[in-house]
């Protein structure tokens, strides 16, 4: 995750404080047994630069709107209206933090992170990020070609089964 640099931990509630900008963004929690600590100065090759120590990943998500950015995706979490498991945990008591590498560049992160992840990590991340990610390449793809090769793409048998 070269590049990825993640900032200090704020409490969700603090939303306030994250930037306009688009990026990615994860919501999570400290581990009971470990102490709040702000940002690693690890480079983790999984992780990127900065991760929390004793931070539990719970959700991940990006923004990628130039006007509203982070900020507005992280008030929705935080005021219950985005992730049911989010809301639920807030609901619980559970106090959440959130941490947030800004640039567009690292939207394209957030389905490897749900497709790497091990037990315990982005729990409250439901939907399926990596058909959703698929489907966004997909019309990116088609958006930049010719009508000839759209043509031609679209016309080929999809039944076809080599014989």
């Amino acid at each position: 995750m070269s590049g990825l640099i993640w900032n200090d931990p704020e409490l969700l509630s603090d939303y306030k404080k994250a930037s306009s900008l688009p990026g990615l963004y994860v919501i999570g929690r400290f581990c009971d047994s470990f102490p709040y600590l702000a940002s690693s100065a690890l480079d983790d090759p999984y992780l990127g630069a900065n991760w929390p120590n004793g931070f539990i990943p719970e959700y991940v998500g990006i923004s990628e709107s130039k006007r509203r950015g982070v900020k507005q995706r992280l008030s929705c979490h935080a005021r219950t209206k985005g992730s049911k498991r989010i809301a639920s945990l807030l609901g619980t008591g559970v106090d959440l933090f959130f941490i947030v590498a800004y640039g567009e560049e690292f939207a394209k992160f957030e389905p490897f992170y749900i497709a790497l992840r091990m037990p315990g990590q982005f729990d409250c991340n439901i939907r399926d990020e990596n058909i959703r990610s698929s489907r966004k390449q997909y019309r990116e793809i088609r958006a930049g070609m010719s009508q000839f090769e759209l043509d031609f793409y679209d016309g080929i048998d999809s039944e076809y089964d080599g014989m």
